[in-house]
């Protein structure tokens, strides 16, 4: 027995050498920094006076930064940046698992006739877009791309899934400073070749616009409305269906109703917004005060029978914290749908005055509003392609088959 106990702590003990360096890197670079910079939310910590030159004492003051921080304006601006940027995470989650999912899938063995139509396909396509961008007047550096994308379409199919797999593995590798410089390149306002293939879309979206009736095309806005109502309610009766198998515990579903209602009130401030501005503008406001109406007493219907599928209990016991993390990620990637439909509302009810001056590309990463969703286009190009793609193909290739 003495001899089995001193083996195990000799393995232990070399267990612990081996990972001795990665300990010591987490504990230098993330524990022991995490932990100083909590000590010092909480003091009055200033770099201006608290140094090797003055002699101030340290002192806690508790919520007190917290406090004067969250009654800046530019705080819920920032904040509200972070939060645009989270939504990457499912985007790049779920953009990993499809790739993963094409990845996996050999469209030679067994299947030769649609192999040469796949491949006969591509080729075609290849062709007609090209012909399409030497008729279009585009720039050279626009050809080069529609010609490189050609190229990567017929050499992917001509190559089955590993060429695939090693372009999209590619930008993982990319610097930030080459990422960044490539992208510049194409978000050029005038040269890019994203705004080359824009502009004739947008000219002839445009002119269908300014034929079709004003109320028409923002009537859209009420069924994007609806659809985040579709959208919330699937989610509500998921994380209802989730607590009441047991899956999530009561204080677990706090944080997720949370971001399910955020949506909800971003339509409810913007309607106010807006009616105020087209009063201004002696525009009538009534729609509105309608659309802020049925957006608050709308998510107020939805968040009570929440409650009340809530009071009915569990079929089966669980801690009120179980499954928070699921249910968490779940709520985002609800809320990025919810966001999605609401952001197109807004878009349709925008677009007959948008339409009548001229539909023009965006200015990208020099445009105020558009620097965000530039900046998180990249970002997603860069992260649907990583270790997760690669994590999802080594899992879906021990799937045995009979199991699909």
């Amino acid at each position: 027995m003495q001899a089995a106990s001193a083996k195990a702590r000799r393995n232990l003990a070399v267990g612990l050498g081996f990972l001795a360096p990665n300990i010591a890197g987490f504990l230098v670079f993330t524990m022991i920094p995490l932990a100083f910079s909590l000590v010092l939310a909480f003091s009055n910590w200033d770099l201006k006076l608290h140094n090797m030159f003055k002699d101030e004492p340290i002192r806690f003051i508790g919520f007190e930064n917290f406090a004067r921080l969250i009654t800046q304006p530019e705080f819920w601006r920032y904040l509200g940046n972070t939060l645009f940027f989270m939504m990457i995470v499912p985007f790049s989650i779920a953009g990993s698992l499809i790739l993963a999912l094409l990845l996996t899938r050999d469209l030679r063995g067994g299947h030769r006739g649609l192999f040469a139509f796949l491949l006969g396909g591509a080729v075609m396509a290849s062709c007609c877009v090209l012909l399409a961008a030497m008729g279009a007047g585009a720039s050279a550096m626009g050809i080069l791309l529609a010609g490189m994308a050609c190229g990567i379409l017929v050499l992917g199919v001509a190559g089955a899934s590993t060429f695939y797999r090693t372009l999209f593995f590619l930008p993982h590798f990319c610097s930030g400073v080459a990422t960044f410089i490539l992208w510049k390149k194409l978000y050029s306002p005038h040269a890019g070749p994203i705004n080359q293939a824009l502009a004739p879309v947008l000219d002839v979206v445009g002119r269908a616009i300014n034929a079709a009736p004003r109320p028409v095309v923002q009537a859209n806005l009420w069924l994007c409305l609806a659809a985040m109502g579709v959208v919330t309610l699937f989610a509500l009766r998921r994380v209802a269906a989730m607590h009441r198998d047991g899956e999530v515990g009561w204080a677990a579903a706090i944080l997720p109703h949370v971001f399910l209602a955020l949506p909800w009130l971003m339509a409810f401030r913007w309607a106010w917004g807006a009616s105020g501005a087209a009063r201004g503008a002696g525009v009538s406001p009534g729609a509105f005060y309608v659309f802020a109406a049925l957006a608050a007493f709308g998510a107020l219907a939805l968040f009570v029978a929440q409650a009340a599928r809530f009071a009915r209990g569990q079929d089966y016991r669980c801690a009120a914290s179980n499954g928070a993390g699921g249910a968490l990620m779940f709520a985002l990637a609800m809320m990025v749908a919810q966001l999605i439909a609401l952001g197109l509302g807004i878009v349709f009810f925008r677009l007959p005055a948008m339409a009548a001056a001229g539909l023009q590309p965006p200015d990208w990463i020099v445009d105020y509003d558009w620097a965000n969703p530039s900046l998180m286009f990249m970002a997603l190009w860069g992260a649907i392609g990583s270790n997760n793609m690669l994590l999802y193909i080594a899992g879906l290739s021990n799937v045995p088959q009979e199991l699909y």
